[in-house]
């Protein structure tokens, strides 16, 4: 019948409030978007292929400026696809592969060096090295004396800790001992590091907020969960500053707003969250019972 508003029109009309949430997830693979309204029910959305880079044998990177244009374009199709307009758009969680950094010149926001993969295995012979050497000897068994005395469980997984090519750590040094630039940004105190999340929310707020959450934090092999902050101990032992690393927060936190050039108005940033999990940044806006668990490499119930 002519006058009646299909579905989308119909949403394109209804008023800013309640509106609707997108989520967007990094993968490994792929990059996508949902469009969420305010029954959890996806509306709209659009999917990306993430192109790994292989430089040499071992190596993965991911140029940050290809994610960047995927980043902003399945937001802009997912909403397209939901017949909606930016300015229904009430939220934002995002939700990235875990342990995947980059490093960038913190006057000018431009990067040193592609994204490094948590598939990565540059660092392979630091791992091994490192899991190896008389210095982490020591502080195994410092930690076990220390444990014996004082019973502390925060000691006794110290003295069990060992690196691996997955966490963020040793790629981090690798950097750092190989690439010039970012060693005489550091000293001048010129660069920023982060997982796929902070430079996405540094990049989306123009540097006005640099932050990561709990969970991404978690997975650099530098975070500490006993006290929930950067591991003094670690960083300490294998030379990374403390200055170096981004403010930690609340997964589900208000992480600033979206700034208003890059989709022509401001959207709330209300969730950062690391996968395995997909989606699971959906449950911090709607709450329990809101998403069907989707199962993919490396999830973990």
């Amino acid at each position: 019948m002519s006058g009646l508003l299909t579905d989308p029109e119909q949403r394109a009309q209804e008023p800013r409030h309640p509106g609707f949430v997108l989520g967007l997830d990094v993968g490994s693979s792929v990059i996508r978007c949902h469009v969420y309204d305010r029954a959890a029910r996806v509306c709209g959305s659009s999917v990306q292929k993430v192109e790994n880079l292989y430089p040499q044998i071992g190596w993965v990177e991911i140029d940050p400026d290809v994610l960047w244009i995927q980043f902003v374009a399945v937001i802009k199709e997912a909403v397209k696809a939901a017949g909606i307009q930016m300015n229904q758009i009430v939220g934002l969680g995002i939700s990235t592969q875990r342990a995947t950094f980059i490093t960038w010149n913190k006057k000018t926001g431009n990067h040193f060096h592609n994204f490094i993969s948590w598939q990565d295995l540059r660092a392979v012979e630091l791992v091994k090295s490192w899991n190896n050497s008389l210095l982490m000897k020591i502080f195994h068994s410092s930690c076990r004396v220390l444990h014996f005395f004082t019973r502390s469980k925060r000691l006794f997984t110290a003295s069990l800790f060992t690196f691996t090519t997955q966490q963020t750590s040793l790629r981090l040094v690798w950097i750092l001992q190989n690439l010039t630039e970012v060693q005489k940004a550091v000293e001048e105190e010129n660069c920023c590091f982060g997982t796929i999340d902070t430079w996405l929310l540094y990049k989306l707020t123009k540097g006005s907020v640099y932050a990561t959450d709990f969970s991404n934090a978690s997975t650099t092999g530098l975070f500490d969960p006993y006290k929930m902050c950067w591991s003094g101990m670690i960083t300490s032992l294998i030379s990374i500053p403390l200055s170096l690393l981004p403010p930690v927060r609340d997964t589900s936190h208000n992480f600033g707003s979206v700034d208003e050039e890059i989709f022509g108005v401001p959207i709330p940033i209300v969730a950062l969250l690391k996968v395995p999990g997909y989606d699971q940044n959906i449950c911090y806006i709607f709450g329990k019972g809101t998403i069907e668990p989707v199962f993919y490499h490396g999830s973990t119930l």
